[in-house]
């Protein structure tokens, strides 16, 4: 398995302390905290890692001499016209999360501009905190659920907070999804992450008859494994979390992972609790959910064929989920190869 983290956070600190000791003014440490930040982001890209969350600047930052807090100011707006058209080309999806009342108009349409413009980007998503707080984060959520007439409970503050992340993740993923309600009724109705076997190279048997939630006889699909490698566990094989509803395989370090049959991508990227996944939607109800990939070679909304390239499995020893689905119910893919 790769021991890339899916999410890695940064508190931007000691700029000013680092220009002090050299004989520089402050703010030269923040221009040198931006080069810093790039060359984190660049090797993030080439990981694979999922979320880069950097805290930037706090709601206390504005007690500091006015002189460093409008040189800031301007460095922020020099960076988002000289380093967003970068990131964008290099797959980078921007978050500013914080309170933007405070920031000039300028700033404040800077910020919202580099969002709409990376918006569609899967390689990494990019949480700046600026003008963050946790205080903050806490008023404007509870402010925001009683506006609602929702309760104010641990849960509906956790998702209602700005740096939450897994909510943003699956708003994020349902407006992607919004023109297709069959395929956000089935990716709602996936189990939890498919575990590999209690001891490594174990072979979990198929069980010959498929309980009634999942699909036996399906009319076939012209369909084939859309990666290459040894079986770990089979569909219908009993795991912790119950039947398994679909197939996991090991693949060589780097394999091509490519499209099982014709149709339409209509989600590539990180997914919390499935690592970094492809979902293709093919004509007739079907839909093919690949997990764990190492790296994505497709787009959404791009129409493949079969045997079109998706991605490459992880380095080190790769373990990917292959599930295949008729009209929501989960199918033996083992079963429609070659169909």
């Amino acid at each position: 398995m790769s021991k890339v983290p899916y999410h890695v956070a940064i508190v931007m600190d000691g700029n000013g302390r680092w220009a002090t000791k050299r004989f520089l003014p402050r703010i030269a440490g923040h221009r040198q905290g931006v080069e810093s930040l790039r060359r984190c982001v660049e090797a993030c890209v080439e990981r694979g890692v999922g979320v880069l969350t950097v805290f930037a600047f706090s709601s206390e930052n504005w007690n500091r001499p006015s002189e460093e807090v409008s040189g800031l100011m301007e460095l922020l707006a020099l960076t988002l016209s000289g380093e967003v058209p970068r990131l964008h080309a290099n797959g980078v999806r921007i978050h500013f999360v914080g309170d933007r009342v405070r920031l000039s108009q300028k700033v404040q349409a800077g910020l919202a501009q580099a969002e709409h413009t990376t918006a569609g980007n899967q390689r990494l998503v990019l949480n700046v905190c600026f003008n963050y707080g946790g205080r903050w984060d806490i008023a404007q959520a509870a402010q925001k659920l009683a506006s609602r007439g929702e309760a104010i409970t641990e849960l509906s503050l956790d998702r209602a907070m700005a740096l939450a992340e897994q909510t943003r993740d699956l708003s994020s993923l349902l407006d992607r999804l919004e023109d297709d309600g069959s395929l956000r009724q089935q990716l709602a109705a996936l189990p939890g992450p498919i575990l590999p076997p209690s001891r490594p190279g174990d072979l979990l048997q198929v069980i010959d008859v498929p309980p009634p939630l999942l699909v036996a006889n399906a009319p076939r699909l012209p369909w084939i494994m859309p990666v290459s490698g040894r079986l770990v566990s089979g569909f219908g094989a009993q795991s912790p979390t119950g039947l398994t509803t679909g197939v996991t395989l090991a693949p060589a370090a780097g394999a091509q992972v490519v499209s099982p049959a014709d149709g339409r991508v209509a989600f590539a990227g990180p997914y919390r609790g499935y690592g970094t996944i492809v979902i293709v939607e093919h004509a007739g109800g079907w839909t093919t959910l690949v997990t764990n990939l190492g790296r994505i070679a497709a787009t959404v909304g791009e129409k493949v064929v079969q045997g079109s390239p998706l991605g490459t499995a992880g380095p080190g020893r790769p373990v990917l989920s292959v599930e295949l689905r008729r009209d929501g119910a989960p199918v033996n893919p083992l079963e429609q190869q070659g169909g």
